[in-house]
């Protein structure tokens, strides 16, 4: 039955009702005692706001009949970090970052040294018959042994055989290190006691031009770039310092060919505009920092990985285990580009005004080819970063048991958004996200924004966004159009909860949204005393269709559902606590509807009666800007 205007739902019976706010008792009665707006599933009888399986909203049926909880469960955090006994994950880490030098990864409680130093000239360096000698303190004629070892790591490296080692003592070597032609071992003692200073005269202090190099315990800093790698492969860097280079810290691109890397157990911090970079490069970094890179010329940020500007063949990287901190500009910044981020921290990134934007992780299609990103992030926590903690736009994601928390607001914005998801930088493609098993916590102004884009939300919890400086929003999660070809985002909430926001739980124009299983409560007005629904359904360009399926919303201070000219269909769903259980309002001369698919329940405070719309003339929440 459709109707415009008031519309009357079923009673809500004695047996079905609950206290405000409170979970509903899980009712089985024999079918022929199961009175509407009870529904017979099976041999069950189930109640409004529980699911067809007998699982209440905000809970997601499981194979094996259990009823698994909206956020992240304990065992499903990554290494590394330990389940905080809610519905989170905290990474082990120090309780202070660490100072200049010293490193700790996800797992780690005290800050250490990149790597320890052995004993003796040599260290730990396993020396053999072919090893080639570098001792800046040695005097007289050399020849590369132990007892007369090169005063330089070009030398030794010219020297050495293919696949042999070069093994460099304590010291600080003022030179450019170029590695050609040959594969082969540079090991220092490590990083505190063996530095190589670039001076420019080269693309890097360390330039590496073969492939199957590895290189191992050394500081590098100077008048460039740290580390320069193209046209190479399977190059291992392994607990590195690449530390205060006048431009970025390591760069991968494929100008002569593939290019190829891993980056182990490193640090990588005080580089300047970029700690890492790629360019249509392949790299691996684990349990390694990278931090505090500082803005240069153009751009700024952690780690960027961007696809080539002439074929568009992408980079592929994986963090894994790793802590990306205090960068101005982006933490991890995904061009048109594949990425896997797991169990690692993002945090503390720091907007310095236009082109350094402080986001955690910002994933983007190509502004050139329009070509998206590829990127999953599992098992990580995304915290304390400005503006967004995680923005898409125009690419595919998939987030999984996942933190993200504390977003800050930058100077000259009044947004700090958890998650943003948007269309493509032309305005004509949807990302294409999943958010499943994870937390979205004590954002500014919205806890995730859709915009022109297909999003599914399972199993994950959204709470406590703040208002913004304004005081007009603090939504949940707000869902709009493409503003640009009014294409409307199309969003699936499952078995998921959203708490604790202003304003409104759920925002939606101009979009189609499907709300199933989910938990909506303790929605309240924001600081201007404006709204406080559970719902709120929006039109503006295009008629909205907001389906609500075995759901319960609690506590709406204002409407436990809004329709503003919108379609609305309510289905097997509970609705307490609410100054206005349904209000709809014609709106932007469009009228409102709900739509009565049955099994529908208004209660609170243990009272019940008819479930009806009523049109209060309440005002209409805003947009939010995009």
């Amino acid at each position: 039955m459709r109707s415009t205007g008031q519309l009357a739902l079923a009673t809500l019976l004695a047996m079905g009702t609950s206290g405000c706010g409170e979970d509903t008792e899980s009712v089985s009665p024999p079918p022929s005692f199961c009175e509407p707006p009870n529904r017979i599933v099976g041999d069950a009888c189930i109640e409004p706001g529980v699911q067809d399986d007998g699982c209440p909203a905000g809970t997601l049926g499981l194979d094996d009949g259990s009823c698994r909880p909206a956020g992240i469960v304990a065992g499903e955090c990554g290494e590394g970090f330990e389940h905080d006994g809610d519905v989170g994950c905290e990474p082990i880490l120090p309780a202070e970052s660490c100072p200049a030098g010293l490193m700790a990864v996800p797992g780690e409680t005290a800050c250490r040294p990149v790597m320890g130093c052995g004993s003796g000239t040599w260290g730990d360096i396993s020396i053999d018959g072919q090893t080639q000698h570098v001792d800046q303190s040695f005097s007289g004629a050399s020849d590369g042994t132990i007892a007369a070892p090169w005063t330089t790591v070009s030398e030794g490296v010219a020297a050495v055989p293919a696949g042999g080692l070069v093994a460099i003592a304590a010291g600080s070597y003022a030179e450019d290190v170029v590695v050609s032609q040959k594969p082969l071992r540079v090991h220092g003692v490590c990083p505190q006691q063996v530095e190589i200073v670039g001076i420019g005269e080269q693309p890097g202090a360390l330039f590496i031009q073969s492939s199957q190099t590895e290189v191992r315990g050394i500081a590098i800093r100077g008048a460039s770039v740290g580390v320069v790698l193209s046209g190479v492969q399977d190059v291992v860097l392994d607990q590195l310092h690449v530390h205060d280079n006048a431009g970025r810290g390591i760069v991968l691109q494929n100008n002569f060919g593939p290019t190829s890397a891993t980056l182990l157990d490193s640090l990588v911090e005080l580089n300047r505009q970029i700690g890492v970079f790629q360019g249509a490069s392949t790299i691996t970094i684990e349990r390694s920092v990278v931090r505090d890179t500082l803005p240069g010329a153009s751009g700024a940020g952690g780690i960027s990985a961007q696809e080539s500007p002439t074929t568009g063949e992408p980079s592929l990287t994986t963090v894994r285990g790793s802590l990306v901190e205090r960068n101005i500009g982006e933490g991890v910044f995904v061009q048109a580009s594949e990425a896997t981020i797991e169990a690692s921290v993002i945090r503390d990134s720091v907007s310095a005004g236009p082109g350094h934007l402080g986001r955690g992780i910002n994933i983007q299609d190509s502004v050139d080819s329009g070509l998206p990103a590829l990127v999953s992030v599992h098992t990580s926590v995304v915290e304390r970063n400005s503006e967004d903690g995680l923005f898409v736009a125009g690419s595919e994601v998939t987030i999984e048991s996942t933190v993200v928390r504390d977003t800050v607001v930058p100077p000259q914005s009044t947004s700090a958004r958890a998650l943003s998801i948007q269309h493509d930088v032309g305005a004509t493609a949807p990302s294409i996200a999943v958010v499943r098993g994870s937390l979205l916590e004590r954002s500014v102004e919205v806890g995730l924004f859709v915009t022109g884009s297909d999003v599914t939300i399972e199993s994950t919890v959204v709470r406590s966004t703040m208002p913004d400086p304004s005081g007009t929003f603090g939504y949940g999660v707000a869902v709009q159009r493409n503003a640009v070809t009014g294409d409307p985002s199309h969003v699936m909430v499952r078995a998921s909860q959203l708490t604790s926001h202003h304003s409104a739980g759920l925002f939606v124009t101009d979009s189609v949204v499907t709300v199933d299983g989910t938990l909506v409560t303790g929605t309240v007005p924001s600081d201007a005393g404006l709204f406080g629904d559970g719902l709120n359904a929006q039109f503006i360009n295009t008629t909205p269709n907001l389906f609500v399926v075995a759901s319960r919303i609690d506590d709406s201070t204002r409407a436990g559902v809004a329709s503003f000219g919108a379609t609305v269909s309510l289905g097997t769903t509970l609705v307490g606590c609410a100054a206005f259980p349904l209000n709809g309002e014609s709106f932007n001369g469009s009228d409102f509807v709900f739509e009565d698919r049955g099994g529908n329940a208004c209660a609170c405070l243990g009272a019940s009666g008819p479930c009806k719309s009523v049109s209060a003339g309440l005002e209409a929440p805003q947009p939010l800007p995009e």
